[in-house]
């Protein structure tokens, strides 16, 4: 049997369908995990304080449940925060109305500019990508430059100054101390004076 070759509008109709579908998947399995490590945590935590509550037997065996119980709950607050199901699930949520409304223009759209949706696609796509939640990076809105500690370096305003302020205030203490680096990049070379 002749299978039709598909046409350029028929491919991006399936590539866009195909990351609608998944985006859905991956952004409830996320939501998914958020909620069972944050309901596990409370119940844990509720059950360790009960525990303690009542007393615990003299049996080691008792005493270690009750320590896996009070440990649980923090240890699952890190598993989160490291993982960070809830900014990923907004993130696959994002993705999905992208692609669904870019179906949408293909679908409904009179005489729909092909080139124009495919490349807004990429621009977008890429855009998204880099605001993928990194595993054990802090929450960064995008565009914004991202906060760091009062204690490295507040500037004149007594403000908390920014990664670039940052940088720029560590760059100085290093080259008063002799220590600078050359421009290889992060592992670069000490400078000899």
């Amino acid at each position: 049997m002749d299978e039709k070759e598909p046409t350029p509008a028929s491919q991006l109709e399936r590539d866009l369908t195909s990351d609608i579908d998944d985006s859905r998947r991956l952004a409830k399995r996320s939501y998914v995990l958020a909620q069972m490590v944050f309901f596990l945590s409370i119940l844990t935590s509720f059950v360790s304080a009960v525990v303690i509550a009542v007393g615990v037997p003299a049996e080691t065996q008792a005493k270690v449940w009750t320590a896996i119980c009070a440990a649980a709950p923090a240890a699952l607050l890190t598993l989160n925060n490291t993982f960070k199901w809830e900014e990923r699930t907004r993130w696959f949520w994002r993705k999905e109305r992208l692609a669904y409304g870019l179906r949408a223009r293909l679908l409904y759209t009179q005489n729909p500019r092909l080139d124009a949706i495919s490349r807004e696609y990429a621009e977008q796509s890429t855009k998204l990508e880099m605001e993928w939640p990194a595993m054990s990076a802090p929450p960064v809105q995008p565009g914004r430059p991202v906060p760091i500690g009062a204690d490295a370096g507040i500037g004149a305003t007594g403000a908390t100054p920014t990664v670039p302020r940052a940088a720029a205030v560590a760059a100085d203490s290093l080259r008063n101390a002799g220590l600078e680096r050359d421009a290889d990049g992060p592992g670069g070379r000490p400078v000899t004076r």
